[in-house]
């Protein structure tokens, strides 16, 4: 039933994967990766299932696979990941209670709620007018500001306190990317955003914040508006994900034209 998928697998560029393509874009990521610890499909090609080393991993199954299906191959699954280290899981909200149910009898313990995504896409942007300031790509002299930013970032999002220092690294190669932007006023950073990753045929954009006390402007929503041109004059549909607990973001995107597509669940294992 399962079997080994290769890093550019067929079955991640062809139906039924691409009719939820913008809620599972994160495996093209995942699969490709040289972290990637465990990458396996259905021989059907009608479920993904992947995992980078000590991150939740994450499946997709086919909506046309019926609920009796997706318990045998979820079962089937299970019982090949009995002796990986597995944190959590994100899929659709079915999919990830069917994991996390058969997955916990299993290898015992039990999961808990972390989080529920509202995946977004984005075909038609609407800039917001007359907000001051302007886009910047990132520079070397920005690490300092930006790190603060991820830093607090990952507190306000994740509840989790993590040094500024431990963030230099990812921001350094960030900016040496060219995919990180900053919303500046009078040249003084004061939002961030990047492209995290690019598919076949979207652009995945994450780590939006704006500094709290320049929060309410509209700088957010403006840098998000002109990295989604970018992405769309490389012709791929700008992506992007929100917690659903988080009104404030989740009607940012809505006004700048992203549109709702599928809800990604995810739930964290805890050993008993």
């Amino acid at each position: 039933m399962w079997i080994s998928c290769s890093p550019n697998d067929p079955v991640l560029i062809r139906r039924p994967f691409t009719d939820n393509e913008v809620e599972y874009q994160l495996l093209h990521r995942i699969c490709g990766s040289q972290d990637c610890s465990i990458r396996m499909r259905t021989e059907k090609g009608d479920a993904v299932f992947a995992q980078t080393a000590g991150q939740h991993a994450w499946l997709w199954v086919s909506e046309e696979a019926t609920l009796e299906q997706k318990q045998s191959l979820i079962m089937a699954l299970c019982e090949l990941t009995i002796d990986k280290d597995i944190p959590g899981i994100s899929a659709h909200p079915e999919v990830a209670e069917l994991f996390a149910q058969m997955y916990t009898d299993i290898v015992g313990g039990s999961y808990k709620l972390q989080m529920d995504l509202q995946s977004y896409a984005c075909e038609h942007v609407t800039a917001p007018a007359n907000v001051q300031g302007r886009m910047r790509r990132a520079a070397p002299e920005h690490v300092n500001t930006i790190s603060g930013f991820v830093t607090d970032f990952i507190a306000e999002a994740m509840g989790t306190a993590v040094p500024r220092s431990d963030q230099v690294p990812f921001v350094e190669r960030s900016i040496a990317s060219g995919d990180m932007m900053v919303w500046t006023r009078e040249e003084e950073p004061v939002a961030m955003a990047r492209i995290a990753h690019r598919s076949p045929r979207h652009a995945r954009i994450n780590s939006v914040y704006t500094a709290p006390e320049h929060r309410k402007k509209g700088y957010a929503s403006a840098l998000v508006a002109e990295l989604c041109d970018i992405v769309q004059q490389e012709q791929l549909i700008p992506i992007l994900y929100a917690d659903m607990v988080n009104p404030d973001s989740n009607n940012v995107y809505r006004k700048i034209g992203f549109a709702e597509r599928g809800i990604i669940r995810e739930l964290a294992f805890q050993q008993s």
